[in-house]
């Protein structure tokens, strides 16, 4: 006992009052997602995070579904590795959707919340790699679908033929920074707004 539970976690991220903190909250929330109770499972998720870490996508998508979902289907770490997977070969819908998956099992998941909403970016075309955010160099770690810089090498802008209005994406980012405020996320919500009014003034 006296370990924190994840209702604890999510609580010290939303309270945070440092980046300091949050990385901290942040990090126990990872362990916490990591540390699923069969041997299996878990060896699984670490063996398709090593593969997608070398870029071999296909023995990831193996590790992650064929073993630890095939396991245990609902658990959600495993889809939102995935997610990741996904989002770092540039297939941003096929990643909003793992995400969202992640999201209907796991409502709080900060990584699967941001990366929900920089995929929602890509699909609208916003260069979010010009953007700072707080995702860069987790990649390794599973942070989630947004976890690495999307100008990182090797990463392709793929066009998606679904469209995301500027209310939708505010809204997706929002929802991120409800469980982590101290995303920079921030940037990417006032940058979008400024354009809706600009737009708005030139009617």
């Amino acid at each position: 006992g006296g370990g924190l539970s994840m209702v604890d976690l999510y609580t010290m991220l939303r309270c945070a009052r440092s980046s300091q903190d949050a990385e901290t909250a942040e990090a126990g929330l990872r362990l916490a997602f990591m540390a699923h109770p069969n041997v299996e499972v878990r060896d699984a998720l670490e063996a398709g995070q090593l593969a997608t870490s070398r870029r071999d996508w296909s023995g990831g998508t193996s590790h992650f579904l064929d073993g630890a979902l095939a396991t245990d289907p609902s658990y959600f770490e495993a889809i939102n590795r995935e997610a990741t997977s996904l989002y770092l070969q540039g297939k941003y819908q096929e990643a909003l959707d793992a995400a969202n998956k992640v999201l209907e099992i796991e409502p709080n998941h900060f990584g699967a919340l941001s990366g929900a909403a920089l995929c929602c970016s890509h699909i609208q075309h916003i260069p979010t790699h010009h953007m700072p955010n707080n995702w860069d160099a987790k990649t390794s770690d599973g942070g989630g679908a947004g976890a690495g810089g999307a100008g990182g090498a090797g990463i392709t802008e793929v066009s998606s033929t679904m469209t995301i209005s500027d209310e939708s994406l505010v809204e997706a980012f929002e929802k991120s920074m409800q469980v982590q405020p101290w995303s920079t996320h921030w940037y990417q919500v006032q940058r979008i707004k400024e354009g809706m009014a600009d737009a708005e003034a030139a009617r």
